[in-house]
């Protein structure tokens, strides 16, 4: 199996775990937050479903710009909303896999705002970061859920509500 191939299976596992999370998405919790530091469950949601829509920049350019980031409209905020959100931030993703190219893994790649770079990495490194961060904040929605007494789905085996 090839690299590339790896990549699409490992965005696929974390694409198939977040998908049972969000098919649990509480819509009358949107607004809830474990802390005053903490994201609310709408907000901490969506950033996981945006983060599945990076490795799509990381393999369709050379960086990402906040600073040129259009602001979202409206934020999903039910599960229909955000598994169609998903849905469209995986599919846009597998395709920039699918003509990603071995090649290029080791190829420099930015998070940055405006002129300060925040982050730089290789292509493959930051595809790896961003499957991290999309395990990170799945588990602290997990911890969300356990709060409020939602069932918490799988991610490696079942969970205690399995």
């Amino acid at each position: 199996m090839n690299l590339i191939e790896e990549l699409k299976q490992d965005l696929t596992n974390e694409y198939n775990i977040t998908k049972k999370f969000v098919k649990r998405y509480p819509s009358d919790k949107n607004d809830w937050q474990p802390h005053l530091k903490s994201m609310n469950m709408q907000n901490l949601t969506s950033h996981i479903v945006d983060l599945f829509a990076w490795p799509a920049a990381v393999f369709d350019s050379d960086h990402l710009d906040f600073a040129k980031m259009p602001k979202e409209e409206k934020k999903p905020s039910n599960e229909q909303e955000f598994d169609a959100k998903l849905d469209s931030n995986y599919n846009r993703s597998m395709d920039a896999l699918m003509r990603a190219e071995v090649e290029n893994l080791d190829k420099k790649w930015q998070m940055r705002h405006g002129d300060t770079v925040i982050l730089e990495m290789t292509k493959f490194q930051a595809f790896n970061l961003n499957t991290r961060h999309i395990g990170h904040h799945r588990a602290q929605l997990g911890v969300y859920y356990r709060l409020n007494d939602i069932p918490v789905p799988g991610t490696i085996g079942p969970s205690a509500d399995e």
